[in-house]
């Protein structure tokens, strides 16, 4: 059975983050036997001819963001198109992690087109958007993109929610949670001296870098003794994070890294002490299961898909969208050593319980093999 994950863009700063990570990861777990699966997307950075991927097979296709300003919503890549449309009788299932762009989008129109079965996973990343753009594009594009999938994977309840105030008709969802291998072969490292705290994702204004910096120089400010660093490609706050920084006189403490390629990222969350992100409505973060994994307790809001699980294995501190908040939880692990130990052990028994993605893998087998029979009874 050949199955093609189909993703927006894959780049070497990681920038399209964790819906690749998930392509890959699911890749990686169910590729072997009568499954043949790899991972099709945008790119760049790669080098032409690039076939793998942290151990994955890929077909990159060139792909260009045609207007910065608005993100990825405008990425390009014709060439992967043309490709599923060549090679349309050889794919049995199509794995497209679905948003509202220019690849993943007419993919799976193409595919709806072609009669390829397919199904969405929207990471979500499809809410509701009232504007009079947004409304035709969703009329023309999002609904029959997601009418056509023979399953629609959410993460939580609540994307479920989003998805039918697209489209109340909607009724073909299955829950499906992000995963990772359990047990990889990375040590973590623990800070004798200086408590270090990270924040990894994209400098963007929706992931709140600057309300990182904010505690950092406030708890600097105040004397506690920890480093804090950046990680992740600049979207637009850099300035602003670099200014403050400046202001404060706090460069030597408060460290930006730039971006890594995702092979680099597990061994740079394996440094660190605490990891934060203090995002809003963040769905469903793969840094935070990959730190608990490696028994780093995580602070992040209520609003994240993963606030519950966090709170009830306590695994780390779960706080509301205000400044005070994430600076009273950083400073509360900053000053608890112990604690910090203790919720990295009940998060790493949180993803070995809930997050093993060998008994995700088991399920995604059976949704394929469902897809399959559909394409082969129409």
């Amino acid at each position: 059975m050949r199955i093609l994950h189909i993703v927006t863009l894959i780049s070497t700063d990681g920038a399209y983050g964790g819906p690749v990570r998930v392509a890959t990861n699911l890749t990686r777990e169910v590729d072997g036997g009568r499954y043949d699966v790899e991972v099709w997307g945008g790119s760049k950075g790669y080098a032409k001819g690039t076939n793998y991927l942290d151990g994955v097979r890929v077909k990159l296709f060139s792909a260009t963001i045609t207007m910065p300003a608005l993100g990825f919503a405008t990425t390009i890549a014709p060439g992967l198109l043309l490709s599923v449309f060549r090679s349309r009788r050889t794919i049995d299932v199509l794995h497209i992690h679905l948003a509202r762009d220019f690849v993943t989008m007419p993919a799976a129109l193409l595919a709806r087109m072609l009669g390829i079965p397919y199904i969405v996973q929207t990471h979500g990343m499809i809410t509701p958007k009232w504007g009079f753009h947004a409304r035709a594009f969703d009329r023309l594009f999002t609904v029959p993109a997601l009418r056509g999938a023979v399953q629609i994977l959410v993460l939580t309840p609540h994307e479920k929610e989003a998805l039918t105030s697209v489209d109340a008709s909607l009724s073909h969802f299955t829950e499906f949670i992000n995963g990772i291998r359990v047990g990889l072969d990375v040590r973590p490292h623990i800070n004798t001296s200086e408590c270090q705290v990270l924040f990894m994702a994209r400098m963007h204004s929706r992931k709140r870098p600057i309300y990182f910096v904010r505690t950092a120089v406030d708890l600097l400010k105040s004397g506690r003794g920890a480093k804090f660093c950046l990680v992740g490609p600049d979207e637009g706050e850099l300035p602003l994070l670099q200014r403050e920084i400046k202001k404060w006189g706090q460069s030597a403490t408060i460290t930006y890294e730039g971006a890594l390629p995702p092979s680099m990222t597990y061994q740079r969350l394996a440094q660190c002490d605490i990891l934060v992100l203090p995002s809003v409505d963040e769905p469903f973060p793969m840094t935070i299961i990959e730190a608990m994994s490696l028994a780093k307790p995580v602070i992040i809001t209520d609003s994240c898909g993963l606030a519950p699980h966090v709170q009830e294995a306590g695994a780390g501190i779960v706080i509301d969208h205000n400044q005070e908040s994430l600076t009273d939880a950083v400073d509360r692990l900053i000053r608890n050593p112990l604690l910090r130990r203790s919720m990295g052990l009940h998060g790493r028994n949180l993803v070995r319980q809930k997050f093993d993605i060998s008994l995700l893998a088991d399920r995604l087998r059976l949704i394929y093999d469902k897809a399959s029979r559909v394409g082969l009874n129409s």
